[in-house]
């Protein structure tokens, strides 16, 4: 069983490392809302309003985890928002709390961001648009 969890976690670290994530983001609802409901303030109010304000689309992967008190939290990685204050990000969401970092290494944000993608691994939703390519994932796709 942890040798499933081990390549579970890696093939998602894999794909995650090849795209270049600007921000790490962390949201909780205020109140209580179903996991759809939640999934769906995040693409359909909160992505939209980054984009709205960075003037392109914005790439993103989220996992969701319900907390003891019940409302949902969620970790973001964030592509495409390089050129957005970290309050401008932070003031997107309307819905709760939210906690923004700026990634200069996202290693430890992805690593972070899947650490629970086991429990439960239909909890995570992915932008279905272009997310940027690392220039190292671009040089090695060139190469092979």
């Amino acid at each position: 069983m942890q040798n499933r969890i081990t390549t579970l976690r890696a093939g998602w670290y894999d794909l995650l490392s090849r795209h270049r994530w600007d921000h790490a983001v962390t949201l909780t609802t205020r109140y209580a809302l179903g996991r759809r409901q939640f999934s769906e303030a995040i693409e359909q109010r909160y992505v939209r309003r980054l984009a709205r304000t960075a003037q392109h689309r914005i790439a993103w992967f989220a996992v969701f985890e319900p907390t003891m008190a019940g409302q949902w939290h969620s970790h973001l990685l964030l592509g495409g928002t390089q050129g957005l204050p970290q309050r401008k990000i932070q003031r997107a969401w309307t819905d709760g709390f939210t906690s923004v970092d700026t990634l200069l290494d996202p290693c430890p944000a992805i690593r972070y961001a899947i650490k629970y993608i086991d429990r439960d691994p239909d909890s995570f939703a992915l932008s279905r648009r272009w997310i940027p390519l690392t220039t190292d994932a671009f040089q090695t796709q060139r190469a092979a």
